[in-house]
């Protein structure tokens, strides 16, 4: 263990009074320290269960767009029973279908509760927040013996911006994540039968909830097999259980390939030989050999320099790119990289590469897993960087890039425990004020992403009515609009064409036979106009083209408002 587990074993403990000659009373004594981490606990988990109902606050509808599909999905499985899909509708074509599981769930969930799937969807979220919070304290708490560094690493997770935004979200990825830690700690302790089957269980499950969960989870459990195998071998130790995890990542990698071939999932394209595949399962081995190298000997002073100093240059290339790329342009200037927020980021991130370097001087089981673990979502960096410089690449990192942050606040958990081992009392309190102030401060990139990532996740109750009347009175018509109305289209099922933006700057015409759906938000606050950037078009010439148009409908408030027109005779 890295650091020395509570001495106590319990929480609660008894002790018999020697007093009178009757019966002796039984007396309760509590342990002080146990009863206040668990109260710590409880109220991180209550207040990230709180912070990812927050979009509720705003709007009804599921935060993050992805939710529509699955909410209505999850409405057909209920209303049917049946998991084949409507034929004809807008979903049924995409990888929503493929990966079951949580929209099996939701419709459950609806029909116990009798609340509808659009609404039930985000009551959801935080009951997956809080399995995840759960789950990292116990692993975290297993791998360091440390109850501070479990507390410091869920505080993370609760409220770091970039991470809260993926696990607030209403899609299948925060079911997944948190699943992660169940996932770890039952592999972690396959000696026991009980363990071995729930590990192997999940691990065949998670391909059919969400696709790159499923890659992250069986790439660690690999790296984690090979490495101990190889020790194994090296101590000539191998064991019949070696061979059984062998066994059961062959079956994993088959199921997970044949499932999604079959059904011809759409995210296959990450990994085919025409887009990299080879040169992906090259750098895999690579990267597995550099674990079993960690894993086998206890990194030098010289070593762990050298690690942290990578590990910084990395995250700084990192967000390099994300500014520089199209998907991570931002409204306005470039100015929001010395907000609050991100500035934020970087002291909590560069904590947890010192935690990082410091577990790596260390020797043991957990190491291993902790390394295998974190090297997953590198090897998937790593190769987007390597394969091409393309969009494909740029969504990999981009999706693949928050997976690190379990790893990144463990290893901040490690960094503020052994910071505050031999301290006194206030500076304790110091230091953890300190660390809360900067998690709390980098929350605004989740509750306003718009602002500061150039992503609006949240959709309004009056933007889907005029949508659903567009749709509902011109079925007909071919509807064109922005990337974030498009879909809307898994509720209502018009065609996809998000060009609207793109023919108001002039870069494509305008159809004088289509319906356009447009908002006043793309003059006041801007639009995200992908894979092109951030769009703020100019108001003159937008009121303009209305003038020029027939205006059908408008809602909402007059600075936001959706307007819905088709162009005159051309």
């Amino acid at each position: 263990m890295l650091l020395s587990p509570p001495s106590n074993s319990g929480i609660l403990k008894s002790k018999e009074s020697s007093k009178g000659s009757g019966e002796k009373p039984t007396r309760i004594l509590i342990d002080g320290r146990i009863l206040l981490v668990a109260i710590a606990v409880v109220v991180i988990c209550i207040g990230g269960a709180c912070i990812r109902l927050s979009p509720l606050t705003t709007s009804d509808y599921p935060y993050i767009l992805d939710g529509l599909g699955e909410a209505r999905y999850a409405n057909h499985i209920m209303i049917t029973g049946s998991l084949q899909p409507e034929p004809g509708s807008s979903y049924s074509e995409t990888h929503i279908i493929h990966t079951p599981v949580f929209d099996a769930f939701l419709a459950m969930a609806s029909e116990i509760t009798g609340i509808d799937t659009i609404s039930m969807i985000q009551l959801l979220v935080p009951a997956w927040g809080v399995l995840l919070l759960l789950g990292a304290f116990v692993l975290i708490g297993k791998l360091s013996g440390s109850s501070r560094a479990s507390i410091i690493t869920i505080m993370g997770l609760a409220s770091y911006g970039p991470f809260l935004l993926i696990t607030q979200a209403s899609w299948k990825e925060c079911v997944g994540i948190a699943l992660l830690p169940l996932i770890l700690i039952s592999f972690y302790h396959r000696q026991d039968i009980r363990m071995r089957f729930l590990s192997t269980l999940l691990i065949l499950l998670i391909p059919f909830v969400h696709h790159l969960v499923a890659l992250i989870a069986i790439l660690s459990v690999s790296f984690m097999t090979a490495s101990e195998g190889l020790l194994a071998g090296r101590e000539k130790r191998f064991r019949s259980s070696n061979l059984l995890d062998v066994i059961v990542i062959v079956l994993a990698v088959d199921e997970t390939a044949m499932y999604y071939s079959l059904v011809r999932f759409d995210r296959l394209e990450y990994l085919t030989p025409e887009n990299g595949l080879y040169l992906f399962l090259g750098f895999a081995v690579l990267v597995g050999l550099g674990v079993y190298y960690i894993a086998g000997r206890c990194l030098s002073i010289n070593g762990s320099k050298a690690m942290t100093g990578i590990a910084s240059s990395g995250l700084v290339i990192l967000v390099g790119l994300n500014v520089l790329s199209p998907i991570g342009t931002i409204r306005g200037s470039a100015l929001w990289i010395i907000s609050i927020p991100l500035i934020a980021c970087f002291p909590l991130i560069i904590g947890g590469i010192f935690g990082i370097s410091t577990w790596a001087k260390t020797a043991g089981r957990s190491k291993i897993l902790f390394f295998s673990y974190l090297a997953a979502p590198f090897t998937l960096i790593m190769y987007a960087l390597l394969r091409a410089g393309d969009l494909l690449s740029l969504d990999i990192i981009t999706r693949t890039v928050d997976f690190l942050d379990i790893g990144v606040f463990a290893g901040l958990g490690i960094f503020i425990a052994l910071l505050t081992k031999d301290k006194l009392n206030l500076r304790r309190i110091s230091i953890v004020i300190i660390v809360s102030a900067l998690m709390i401060a980098s929350m605004p990139m989740a509750l306003n992403s718009e602002k500061y990532l150039g992503t609006r996740n949240t959709i309004y109750e009056f933007e889907v009515a005029g949508i659903d009347w567009a749709a509902t009175n011109f079925s007909d018509k071919n509807i064109q609009t922005d990337t974030h109305y498009s879909y809307v289209r898994y509720l209502f099922d018009y065609p996809d064409n998000p060009t609207l933006v793109k023919r108001f700057l002039g870069d494509v015409s305008f159809e004088s036979d289509a319906l356009m759906i447009a908002s006043y938000r793309w003059v006041t606050v801007g639009v995200k106009d992908l894979p092109y950037g951030w769009i703020k078009l100019n108001a003159q010439a937008f009121d303009q083209k209305l003038n020029q148009s027939n205006v059908l409908y408008m809602g909402g408030p007059a600075e936001v408002a959706i307007v819905i027109f088709t162009p005159p005779e051309l």
